[in-house]
């Protein structure tokens, strides 16, 4: 279903100078190449508006074309927009011992259709004097369609990256981050980073001696 929601406008080759791409090297350099974007994805839905409006352009240069011809205002509704998606896809409940996902998303088609106008492409980089690795780009022609892009990869179930996007459980944080992955597909971390683990061990440890 989402797979065909998600046609992109220029359709990757697998075949680079006569030879087939293994699938599993494929399948890692596509994987490094998307989390790359939902990476820039949740650190421009983590910046602070309108103060930090400047750095979104320098966040969205090695995917977009033109960020710069992005406007303040336009900047603006994205990142609102974007930060509601995301309070959307991180809204997951337990139900019967399982992860499940309540999506809850009102205009998933107007979303998915900016997302094709982004193209994947397959390119050859050179790594030393006897090898070239294939990578994956992902390349979008404006900040809106970058960040539905990435939109479409967190909502896309055989994806799975949706089992790690996470919302910082530190009351005094709430930034959007990307867990490490865990086997079985539970758990998970719950802060972002390890300043506000200790931040949010200190409260608790204050808490408990007041009461």
């Amino acid at each position: 279903m989402w797979a065909a929601a998600l046609t992109l406008a220029a359709s990757p080759s697998y075949y680079l100078s006569g030879t087939l791409m293994s699938a599993g090297r494929m399948y890692s350099t596509r994987r490094e190449a998307e989390k790359n974007l939902i990476e820039r994805a949740l650190q421009f839905a983590n910046l602070k508006f309108p103060g930090e409006a400047g750095q979104a352009v320098e966040l969205w240069r090695p995917v977009c074309t033109r960020p710069e011809s992005t406007s303040l205002n336009e900047l603006t509704n994205d990142h609102v927009d974007l930060n509601k998606w995301l309070v959307k896809i991180t809204g997951r409940q337990i139900i019967r011992g399982r992860r499940q996902f309540v999506w809850r998303l009102d205009t998933l088609a107007e979303v998915l259709k900016l997302a094709e106008h982004c193209v994947v492409e397959i390119h050859p980089r050179y790594e030393n004097a006897s090898k070239l690795r294939e990578c994956f780009s992902i390349t979008a022609p404006s900040v809106e369609a970058a960040y539905a892009y990435a939109v479409g990869l967190l909502i896309d179930r055989k994806k799975r990256w949706a089992r790690l996007v996470r919302r910082c459980e530190w009351q005094d944080c709430g930034r959007f981050f990307l867990s490490k992955a865990v086997r079985g597909g539970g758990g998970g971390e719950r802060m972002c980073s390890e300043a506000c683990r200790r931040a949010a061990k200190s409260w608790s440890s204050k808490r408990s001696r007041s009461s």
